[in-house]
């Protein structure tokens, strides 16, 4: 799979997708925010990101595209930022979600559940 860092001026594809699956998209050019294109020898597999600076970031909008929902491609997409994080010294990666058990979107997830609290 490759991974290309996507230009804030150009976030159409990435904004029309995450519209249709109900996901925000009004932020996606501002300031600490790093997305990705992810595609394969079929084409276009999804998109995700990264928020912030430092050593705490959060895992923002990841998105498999609706033809591509087999074969472990969310997976695939969440293990490609997890190392994207790790080799620019984040330290820590966390997923905000208003639905806790369907955060995954069918991902086998490993990642731990913290309580909710307040985020900045």
């Amino acid at each position: 799979m490759i991974a290309t860092a996507l230009d804030t001026t150009v976030l159409s594809d990435l904004a029309a997708d995450l519209a249709e699956a109900g996901l925000p998209t009004s932020d996606l050019a501002e300031p600490g925010r790093r997305f990705f294109r992810f595609e394969d020898a079929a084409g276009i597999v999804g998109y995700a990101g990264m928020e912030g600076d430092g050593p705490d970031r959060l895992l923002r909008s990841l998105i498999v595209k609706p033809n591509r929902r087999s074969g472990s491609m969310g997976t695939a997409i969440l293990g490609a930022i997890e190392q994207a994080a790790t080799e620019e010294g984040v330290a820590s990666l966390y997923l905000l979600t208003t639905t806790p058990n369907r955060s995954s979107g069918g991902m086998a997830m490993s990642w731990p559940t913290l309580p909710m609290r307040p985020t900045p």
